[in-house]
């Protein structure tokens, strides 16, 4: 803290402040440099210079909201500095200033500003994470209904007691707001529809009109709420046979609705019990593990197989789909040609008695 102490010229005019004492008016929140009072110095008979680090100021209550800029040599303005807000709700409404100005003789003069903060109509204000901008979360699938309470405060109303109104700016079929701020969804949503973000715009109004507005962006969540989907349309295989083990015979693809833009991982498997074909869990593609001989066993009689294909999207637990598939082994040639001799006996007639049988045979080919 400065002090001024007074010492008057004895001979002819004394140093003197002119315009002072007086009272002036400033508006709560002024920006830095906001002029508050202007003043002026009457030099002493020997015209001595008032000297820097002059004229100085001393507030009560302590301050350091103002400040005084030189204009010219006797000429001097008080401005806020910006250093401390000046609110009228929660600050003082008046501050004294004592303006005390010296000479390079030392001659003095003391004089008093007093400033009035004066109450301005302020709009609402957001506070927090809402002031900037806030992110909301919803899983996909979840009933309307509540969301989040938006809230704001008047800076006029220290008491809380006037209620202040909330709309939606940014129309929505998905969200209303109630008049107190409360955000509701309307829908269910889907995030498999392409629906995934919603940016709303939120605005509060005070009883004189005064506004102030907030973003909001609404988010879904994606969950695992999708079946995979089979993307090979095949169903039936033609294959022939004598094909070995390795062989890749159908490649079974599918994609994950819930992984849709990203990349999905599934898992494929065969349920039907076989002794012929094998698949690749990651991959889908099916392979022969065992050599295919339509003219041998079961496929001789019936040269088609049938199996089932499961695809899931966790190797356990998860989402997931099944599909039939059915191979047909076409034959080949394949086997030589063969003669099959059958024995009989012919016996001659009775007009041939004493004759002796013949034996041969009979040749097939196949």
């Amino acid at each position: 803290m400065s002090f001024c102490i007074l010492f008057k010229s004895a001979v002819g005019h004394a140093l003197h402040l002119i315009h002072l004492p007086a009272t002036s008016n400033v508006a709560e929140n002024s920006p830095p440099e906001t002029s508050v009072h202007k003043f002026s110095v009457t030099l002493s008979a020997s015209l001595s210079p008032v000297i820097p680090g002059f004229p100085l100021i001393n507030s009560s209550p302590l301050t350091e909201a103002f400040r005084v800029n030189w204009l010219s040599d006797t000429d001097f303005e008080v401005v806020t500095t910006g250093k401390e807000q000046l609110d009228f709700e929660t600050g003082p409404h008046i501050f004294d200033l004592q303006i005390c100005v010296k000479d390079d003789v030392g001659v003095t003069d003391l004089q008093v500003l007093t400033v009035q903060v004066t109450d301005v109509n302020e709009p609402p204000e957001f506070q927090g994470n809402l002031a900037t901008g806030l992110d909301l979360y919803i899983v996909e699938g979840a009933k309307p209904g509540f969301i989040y309470q938006v809230e704001a405060f008047d800076p006029e109303d220290t008491r809380q007691n006037i209620p202040l109104g909330y709309f939606l700016i940014s129309p929505s079929k998905s969200f209303r707001m109630s008049a107190n701020g409360t955000l509701f969804s309307t829908t269910e949503f889907d995030f498999e529809a392409g629906h995934s973000r919603y940016h709303l715009i939120v605005e509060v109004r005070d009883s004189q009109g005064l506004r102030a507005s907030m973003e909001l962006q609404v988010n879904i969540v994606n969950i695992n709420d999708e079946i995979p989907r089979f993307t090979s349309p095949t169903h039936v295989y033609t294959i022939p046979e004598e094909l070995g083990p390795g062989a890749i015979v159908a490649n079974i693809t599918a994609e994950d609705p819930d992984d849709k833009g990203f990349t999905s991982f599934l898992f494929y498997s065969i349920t039907t019990v076989n002794s012929y074909f094998m698949i690749n869990q990651l991959t889908g593609t099916i392979q022969v593990v065992r050599r295919i001989d339509r003219d041998a066993g079961e496929l001789r009689q019936n040269p088609s197989i049938s199996l089932e294909v499961l695809v899931k999207d966790r190797p356990s637990g998860g989402q997931e789909n099944r599909k039939q598939i059915t191979f047909i082994v076409e034959d080949i040639n394949d086997n030589p040609s063969t003669c099959t001799k059958f024995t009989f006996r012919y016996l001659p007639s009775e007009t041939h008695v004493g004759t002796s049988p013949l034996w041969g045979c009979l040749v097939f080919l196949v």
